[in-house]
This record gives C-alpha cells, sequence and structure tokens, in this order.
C-alpha cells in the first residue's frame, strides 16, 4: 500500500478544516442567511412634541395635528386645506398624529431643505393650539414642536446662519414687560435643557414686544430649538410667558477624524 505524503497529507487536513469554517460562519449570518446588507432607513425627520413644565421640556404623547409642506424654503403656507394648496409654492397638506409615548412621530421625507408649518391641536396639556414654522436640513432632524397653557408667539428672525447673524433679535406677544425685571430669553434643545439665553435689552410693554441680543450658538448642532420668553413676577419669580422656535444652522464644527481641532466643548453634545 503506497504511504501519503506529509505534504499532501497537510492539503487536505486544511482543505478539510477551510470548509468547516466556511461552515459554521454561515450559521452565523445577522440577516438569517443570504448575507444581505441591512436595509437603509427610510428618509425623513422626526417631531416632538414637548410642553412646558417648570424649567424643563416634557414630551407630550397623543398630539395631533396638521401641516404644510413648502416647496420653497423659508416659505411657510398656512396648515390648512384653503391655503395648503399646490399653487402655493407646491404646498401640500396633511394630517399628522398621534405622536408616540415619547412624543415623537415619523415624517417621511426624501428633499432637504425644505420648509414646514406645523399646528398642533390643544391637548391635554396645552390649553392652545400651537404653531410652528420649520426649515427641516437634514435627514433624521428631531424637530421639536413645543406647545404649551401660554400664548405661541414668532420671532425675527426665525431662521439664522453662521456668518450671517443679526445683531439682535425681536419677539412680539401678550405679556411682555420689565415691570419686575428684564425679559429672559431661553433656548432648549429637544431633550429640555437649556443650551444658551439671552435677555431683553429693549422693551416696549405699549407694544408688548422685546429686542436681545441674538444669543450665542457657537457649537450647537443644525436644527430647531425651542424658544421661552420669561417675564418676572411680583415675587421675584421667572415665569414662561411665551413660546416660540428658531432654526440655526453652521454653528457646528464636526472633529477632526485625526483628532484634532472641531468642537470639543459640553455645548457640542446635545442635553449638555
Amino acid at each position: 500500500m503506497k504511504r501519503i505524503k506529509a505534504e499532501t497529507l497537510e492539503k487536505v487536513l486544511l482543505l478539510i478544516i477551510s470548509l468547516a469554517a466556511m461552515t459554521i460562519l454561515s450559521g452565523f449570518d445577522g440577516c438569517g442567511g443570504g448575507g444581505q446588507t441591512p436595509s437603509s432607513p427610510p428618509p425623513g425627520f422626526t417631531i416632538q412634541t414637548v410642553f412646558r413644565s417648570g424649567t424643563a421640556l416634557v414630551a407630550n404623547s397623543g398630539v395631533t395635528g396638521s401641516a404644510c409642506q413648502s416647496n420653497t424654503v423659508g416659505i411657510y403656507p398656512t396648515a390648512s386645506i384653503a391655503d395648503c394648496i399646490p399653487s402655493n409654492h407646491g404646498a401640500q397638506f396633511f394630517n399628522w398624529g398621534p405622536t408616540g409615548s415619547n412624543g415623537t412621530l415619523f415624517i417621511g421625507n426624501s428633499v432637504f431643505p425644505v420648509s414646514y408649518q406645523f399646528v398642533q391641536n390643544a391637548s391635554q396639556n396645552c390649553n392652545t393650539p400651537a404653531t410652528t414654522d420649520v426649515d427641516v436640513n437634514n435627514q433624521g432632524q428631531m424637530v421639536p414642536l413645543i406647545c404649551s397653557s401660554f400664548p405661541y408667539t414668532t420671532i425675527t428672525p426665525s431662521s439664522i446662519a453662521a456668518g450671517s447673524e443679526p445683531a439682535t433679535i425681536s419677539i412680539s406677544g401678550p405679556g411682555i414687560n420689565n415691570q419686575y425685571g428684564t425679559p429672559q430669553v431661553l433656548v432648549y434643545n429637544e431633550f429640555g435643557y437649556v443650551v444658551t439665553s439671552t435677555q431683553a435689552s429693549i422693551v416696549d410693554a405699549s407694544a408688548s414686544s422685546l429686542t436681545a441680543t441674538t444669543p450665542d450658538f457657537t457649537g450647537l448642532l443644525n436644527g430647531s430649538y425651542a424658544v421661552i420668553v420669561g417675564i418676572y413676577d411680583s415675587s421675584g419669580t421667572l415665569q414662561p410667558t411665551l413660546g416660540t422656535s428658531i432654526t440655526i444652522s453652521g454653528y457646528y464644527t464636526p472633529p477632526d477624524p485625526g483628532g484634532g481641532g472641531g468642537c470639543t466643548t459640553a455645548r457640542c453634545i446635545p442635553g449638555q
């Protein structure tokens, strides 16, 4: 009987081991066999309905409303069947909700940037409907929609880009006064944290309006932020009086992949 050379035997053993390894690995295919790559998430963004509770913004579940999508960035047709029509900047009307237990709801959309007007119906935690005009700049963006038991108002400008920001912002609405102290303007992220603030430099109580230095948005991520105007009462307590929102872009510098530069402050991190 012929003897099998050691070299030949070694090759046979290596082949058997390789085949066994391939068989075992195929059983651990994360896609259940077939080696398919995970599908990309659907295009769109997420809204989160929140309400004011003391000094925090709290998720507001079960909220419904209407919305109008505009094909012209910076144009916000009223979210009504009568006004939100294709002849008005290609506007598209739709109803949305209810939001989930954490106040979130996914909105499908494949074109960015895009402008929307969202209207929230009155809900358990908010006694007045709330309107939010917002520019959505990025896929996957989280857009806070603040509702309240105090009036929603407007801010000018409602959208600010780094490098072209104005020196001041203006807010008008019922209840603005400086009888007991200077009104404060607080900017919140979607997690309910104050990320920057400013205070009124000019108050016109007769017109119920204020002018304030533009807040410092350095290091903040692109997106929409809730803005609360606080007015001091006779006891010296800052009371939330008006709510609105502002959209910013261009203030966040991604970290250098090489480990140097970029934004390294706590303000770069949502919730800090």
